[in-house]
């Protein structure tokens, strides 16, 4: 089980956050309650998300709230007392209600007490108005998520979490040896790493066929860019290559054509998922060229956003892929992989004399992001810097979804 990017999440329904937030919630209750069908709704219901379903003879519905990362529980504790009463108001009959929220309470200081006082006044309205809440907290949503019967659910709103959901032949082939071999350790190497290269091969030729689909359907070729995240489970530096390859030469250098934000947020999101895919001493030198490709597609992004296309969307996605290789750069123990960072500043560089462009007097506010973004390069947080009312204007003018 892996963790959920609630930081990819926020970059990828952008503005839509809620929205989105609460489709999720929606295809995890109907699945828990094996409501294959859906669910009846009003629009724009009050209170809970959809009409209460019958669960064994009980009352039960649903409701989604989305926290943004300024924003604590307990700010928005009167919000959640407030929908409560209304749901109840409509719905006098409900006996249970399911709260997602999409982060974790923050355990009580106070000696011998887990709950936080927030949490206590919340549960106790519920209790005045006898109904009783179920929370649904990350933790419980990211074991939701990973259960194989949501994979589509998954591939929606957390793509880069799939997983097979076939288990390999190699894990039942190394348990038989192991119970019934003496040289269990030897036959478990030479059989692990005769499965890891006929793996790696089978994958190449999988994303090789997945390259020859790639059209400017953008539609079409985002679904394709999905399903890259598949291999995740089994990445290495090789099938890494594979991947960052395609992206820097062939779906970068589509920027310039005005290509939707999204593929640059699939292309960011990838890019996370793939790099670095080795650690320690392990495949060092495929490791810096890989980081190499990354930060050429980020140029590739930022360049033709800024002089093609005035997307600052898109050149937000390309220089934070220059701060994610910097930082993971500066992490790194090894003198090549800190090279890496050097060429992030001479790419800086070359971008910034790039913009200076007489005839043109159209790239100012790109100058002010491009330095916006190299003052940030030493923040840990992956998170957009903050900037001008102005300028965020600008750039929020290409939110996601630009193509529908």
């Amino acid at each position: 089980m892996k963790e959920l990017n609630w930081n990819i999440f926020e970059l990828k329904f952008n503005g839509k956050q809620q929205a989105a937030f609460e489709r999720m919630a929606y295809g995890l209750f109907c699945s828990r309650f094996n409501k294959e069908n859906g669910i009846f709704a009003y629009k724009n219901q009050v209170g809970i998300e959809t009409e209460p379903i019958d669960v064994n003879g009980r009352w039960v519905g649903f409701q989604a709230k989305y926290l943004e990362p300024s924003v604590s529980f307990s700010s928005r504790k009167q919000k959640f007392i407030n929908s409560l009463e209304k749901t109840v108001g409509k719905n006098p009959n409900l006996h249970e209600i399911y709260f997602y929220v999409n982060k974790p309470f923050s355990e009580s200081k106070i000696k011998g007490q887990k709950k936080p006082k927030y949490q206590i006044e919340i549960e106790e309205k519920a209790k005045d108005l006898e109904v009783k809440i179920n929370w649904q907290v990350p933790s419980q949503i990211e074991m939701q998520l990973s259960n194989s019967k949501n994979i589509e659910i998954t591939r929606e709103f957390f793509p880069e979490l799939i997983e097979k959901e076939v288990k390999s032949s190699y894990q039942r082939k190394v348990q038989s040896i192991k119970e019934n071999t003496k040289d269990f350790n030897q036959c478990k190497f030479d059989y692990s790493k005769q499965l890891e290269i006929a793996r790696t091969a089978q994958i190449q030729l999988e994303i090789e066929k997945l390259k020859f689909e790639f059209s400017n359907d953008w539609k079409k070729s985002i679904k394709l860019l999905d399903k890259l995240f598949v291999y995740s489970e089994y990445r290495n530096e090789t099938i890494a290559w594979s991947i960052l390859d395609f992206l820097h030469q062939t779906v970068s250098n589509h920027a310039r054509t005005n290509f939707p934000t999204d593929v640059a947020l699939n292309i960011h999101s990838l890019i996370i998922t793939y790099y670095p895919s080795s650690h320690g001493e392990k495949e060092v030198e495929l490791r810096k060229e890989n980081g190499e490709q990354c930060i050429h597609t980020g140029f590739n992004l930022a360049y033709d956003a800024f002089i093609y296309t005035n997307n600052y969307r898109i050149a937000q996605f390309g220089l934070n892929i220059w701060k994610y290789i910097y930082r993971e750069s500066k992490r790194s123990m090894s003198t090549e992989l800190q090279e890496l960072s050097d060429l992030v500043m001479d790419q800086y560089k070359e971008l910034e004399e790039t913009l200076l462009r007489p005839e043109r007097d159209d790239l100012e506010y790109a100058r002010e992001l491009v330095r916006i973004f190299k003052e940030d390069l030493e923040s840990y947080s992956l998170s957009f810097p903050v900037m001008s009312e102005k300028l965020f204007g600008v750039a929020k003018k290409y939110n996601l979804d630009s193509w529908q």
